[in-house]
């Protein structure tokens, strides 16, 4: 993991996509161990770019928790599903927040004090002056 100390967040970010398809390929053929490894890889790699509240990282929780519940280790299964779930709430929980402050903000827009014109008229009209000045360039 080293070597992607000084790399672009772009090249760590699809170095984190390579670890969960390798790993992803892995579970399919049964290594579950190595999967694993894959997953952890990731699991770094994110934890690095999104931090513990990225939707990336829950991902990685819920396909280590896939690893675990085939090992038969399901404590540590369902330990790893409950973090996966507890990112995701709380991404919907800031979502929802999100949806309610926007829905508090006043309606109206704002008007010209002057002529009691809304911005979107002034634009509105600016941009017919503005035609009408070119055509009557072309004209002459």
């Amino acid at each position: 993991m080293e070597e992607l100390l000084g790399a672009s967040e772009a090249a760590r970010d699809e170095h984190a996509d390579l670890c969960r398809s390798v790993g992803g390929v892995l579970y399919q053929n049964g290594q579950l161990g190595s999967a694993l490894a894959h997953y952890e890889m990731e699991l770094e790699i994110r934890l690095a770019l999104e931090g513990p509240e990225g939707l990336g990282v829950a991902d990685c929780f819920q396909n280590m928790g896939l690893v675990h519940d085939d090992m038969r280790e399901h404590d540590r299964a369902l330990e790893l599903y409950g973090q996966a779930a507890a990112i995701r709430e709380a991404m919907e929980a800031k979502k929802k927040k999100g949806r309610l402050l926007l829905e508090k903000i006043p309606g109206p827009p704002p008007r010209n004090e002057k002529k009691g014109k809304t911005v979107g008229s002034l634009v509105r009209g600016l941009t017919r002056r503005t035609k009408a000045a070119k055509n009557v360039k072309s004209k002459v």
